[in-house]
């Protein structure tokens, strides 16, 4: 029997989920952190093509932005800055107002005009702050916050306070996205989770030893995925932070589910078999439908929300593994024998009785309530502002808008203009340049407008050197000419507001790019970070509906199989619809703009919800086949995996809900959401699906059943059930007949 298998190998069970975390725990904190703007599109996105083919050109526009005081720091001073950055081979060019203006003079340009073209390129509106620009080698892309470290590095040996600096640029954020995203900085509601996690449990066992170890077996299910992942080549995202909090709430799930039909069957002969049997069977069918709706991610564009949708997916198979093959060793150690829910069940029959009067227009009133947030839905729209991901007192955060308002934004559209092999002369393609450049600078919202022009003399006077040389030598100091002067650049630094988005001013730009190039006739080409920002928004929004779809129908098949009928596997999705509904369409109605932490919930909490509605299902249909009574086995399953599903939920939804400690934007919203998730879908498993069901007839087998008793057996102990009085049933029984062990097995 498995009672004896664990009787004699608990402690060694024990002992190797100790062992385990010693080998495991290093492999999960060597995961490299990658936050890069560049991984949030696919390599096959024809506008991350576009833009690797940009950057391979010009080198990129990614550029860290170190603003400084005029009046405190001398000319001298950061000079010597310059130089030093310049040292570092992740820095491949330093701009700064001395170096800009020494270009500038060897093409003879006023110091009024050398004065008017440096406001806010380096020098600030008011003229007190001077920018020092640092472009990235390919190297430094590839590691920002590396770089950054070693850019505040030389800061520091400079005697400049990072603290009293200005910072800004796509390295800075990438950098701290890393920090805030990180284990380190995760610590901290991680921990509350884990102390939530343990007061619940104590709470139920009444004894800490069995608790703690149920905890340590939590842990290890999440470090065993990450370590998987580790070893896959994974690599750590804000995203992925989230993954050890939900492997964590789905290990302890199960083992709350494990635990209720343990305690009914410990007087068994064979209690771990009797109580394995009883739940592998929902819980199984539970964890594969949140695998589903946690794997529907991996039809999304976005390699981090696939990659977090396939790690977690694995998670709830660790996760099971943990609850129902450490847990009945755990407990054959330290039997529950503190263990209560008598409480909750009084509870839940008093509910039951109160649905069944009610049963009607209780259904009506939440299924209206559904329809009507469902209509939401449809307004729901998608935000991806990194920006947005940081809490508002954020030092990056203020230093970006501070530099924003004081010189020019560093999000920028790129407009490549390619001249081909037309034979056009240099002076020409200035000319031409400037009027594009005169063009953008029309578009609202557009800030400043950079190419090679900039630093040139307009008019040119007369007898200008047009020699290429001159030119290209130029282009070596600003990176903006490329493949010998067929590709020119021209840079529009571009500042959203709440009226106009980054998305909407890349189409605009790039209509204009389209007028432009048929007036030339040239061909220009619109990249940079903000359209694949933009992109990236667009795939988070179309990833939400086809995971969420995909895993509706995918769950929907399993239901209908598991339930052995259409109609019923297509009723009871009714409740676990409800959350998605309910919460999104809220979104909708609230004009709520949804990111990337917060898209993602939808299928997740699907393939969630489903959980509670196996666990009932289960029950139901057992007590339903036997009695043909759909108002007795309705009360009976609500009053015995209620308890349970409760439970579950509010271990998980707290779990969940420290989540919301974080200081990262992306973290704290799935957490929310993810929580009022969970405790809406208690309205469809708990309230919903017990008044649809009340709604069902009763069968004639509930007759027979009560004339089987007169003829049964003494040899079998039967226990008389009478019909539960809370209301006239649609088919009343004097008595329903069910023996102790199938009574039993509801509790699961």
């Amino acid at each position: 029997m498995i009672s004896k298998f664990y009787q004699r190998y608990s402690r060694a069970i024990i002992m190797a989920l100790f062992a385990s975390l010693a080998v495991l725990y290093p492999l999960a904190e060597s995961i490299p952190p990658n936050n890069n703007t560049e991984t949030w599109l696919s390599d096959e996105n024809a506008a991350r093509q576009v833009y690797e083919d940009f950057r391979f050109q010009f080198g990129g526009e990614e550029l860290i932005l170190v603003a400084l005081d005029r009046e405190q720091h001398s000319s001298e001073l950061i000079e010597a800055v310059c130089s030093r950055l310049e040292r570092l081979d992740v820095i491949r060019k330093v701009w700064s107002p001395q170096r800009l203006e020494s270009m500038m003079a060897d093409f003879d340009l006023s110091e009024s005009e050398i004065e008017q073209r440096l406001h806010r390129v380096v020098v600030s509106q008011d003229g007190k702050l001077a920018g020092i620009v640092a472009l990235l080698t390919d190297e430094g892309l590839k590691d920002r916050t590396s770089t950054m470290d070693r850019v505040d590095g030389v800061l520091e040996y400079c005697q400049l306070d990072t603290t009293q600096l200005k910072i800004t640029g796509a390295p800075v954020v990438v950098a701290e996205l890393n920090r805030l995203g990180g284990k380190d900085a995760n610590r901290g509601y991680f921990t509350i989770t884990i102390a939530i996690c343990l007061g619940i449990l104590w709470y139920l066992l009444k004894q800490f030893t069995p608790a703690f170890l149920i905890l340590v077996e939590t842990i290890w299910a999440f470090q065993l995925t990450l370590a998987v992942v580790r070893i896959s080549g994974g690599e750590m995202n804000f995203i992925l932070d989230s993954l050890p909090v939900m492997v964590m709430v789905f290990s302890m799930a199960v083992a709350v589910h494990y635990l209720h039909h343990f305690a009914a069957h410990r007087n068994d002969n064979d209690p771990i078999g009797t109580t394995l049997r009883g739940v592998r069977w929902p819980c199984l069918l539970a964890t594969f439908t949140t695998a589903i709706g946690l794997a529907s991610l991996g039809i999304s564009m976005i390699p981090p929300v696939r990659q977090f949708g396939i790690a977690t997916a694995g998670g709830t198979f660790a996760a099971l593994i943990a609850g129902l093959g450490i847990t009945p060793a755990i407990l054959t150690l330290y039997p529950p024998d503190l263990f209560e829910s008598r409480s909750l069940h009084r509870w839940f029959r008093r509910l039951a009785a109160q649905l069944y009067v009610g049963r009607v227009w209780t259904t009506i009133g939440v299924c209206a309530l559904v329809v009507w947030c469902g209509i939401g839905v449809f307004w729901i729209r998608a935000e991806f502002q990194p920006l947005n991901f940081f809490p508002e007192k954020s030092q990056v955060l203020q230093d970006t808008k501070y530099l924003h308002r004081e010189m020019a934004s560093t999000d920028s559209v790129e407009l490549v203009v390619d001249f081909g092999t037309q034979d056009i002369p240099d002076t020409r393609r200035i000319e031409m340049i400037r009027e594009m450049e005169s063009s953008l600078r029309k578009v609202e919202h557009v800030q400043l407008v950079l190419s090679a022009t900039t630093f040139l003399p307009d008019p040119l006077p007369q007898g200008f050197s047009t020699a290429l040389d001159a030119i290209q030598k130029h282009s070596g100091d600003n990176d903006f000419i490329a493949d010998g002067g067929h590709l020119w650049r021209i840079s529009a630094r571009v500042e959203p507001s709440d009226d106009v988005t980054a998305e909407q001013l890349f189409h605009i730009l790039s209509a204009r790019s389209i007028e432009l190039a048929a007036q030339h006739h040239v061909g220009i080409v619109c990249t940079g970070i903000a359209p694949l920002v933009e992109r990236a928004q667009q795939d988070i929004f179309d990833g939400f509906w086809k995971s969420v779809f995909t895993a509706f129908c995918l769950i929907t098949l399993i239901m209908m199989v598991c339930l052995k009928s259409p109609l019923a596997g297509a009723v009871a999705m009714i409740p676990n619809v409800t959350p998605i509904l309910l919460v999104f369409g809220t979104l909708g109605w609230l004009n709520i703009a949804t990111d990337i932490g917060t898209m993602m919930t939808g299928s997740i909490a699907l393939g969630i919800a489903v959980d509670g509605t196996f666990h009932f299902l289960t029950c139901y249909r057992r007590l339903f086949d036997k009695t043909g009574n759909s108002v007795y086995s309705t009360r009976v399953a609500l009053e015995t995996t209620g308890p349970p599903i409760v439970q579950a939920t509010l271990i998980t939804g707290l779990g969940m809900l420290a989540l919301g400690l974080s200081n990262f934007g992306p973290t704290v919203r799935f957490g929310l959401l993810m929580t009022a998730s969970l405790g809406v879908a208690l309205i469809g498993d708990l309230i919903l699906l017990p008044c649809l069901l009340y709604l069902r007839p009763s069968t004639n087998k509930a007759r027979q059943v009560g004339k089987s008793h007169a003829t049964s057996s003494g040899s079998k102990r039967w226990t008389k059930v009478p019909t539960p009085h809370i209301g006239k049933p649609r088919r009343p029984l004097d008595s329903i007949d069910l023996d102790d062990e199938d009574a039993a097995g509801c509790i699961v």
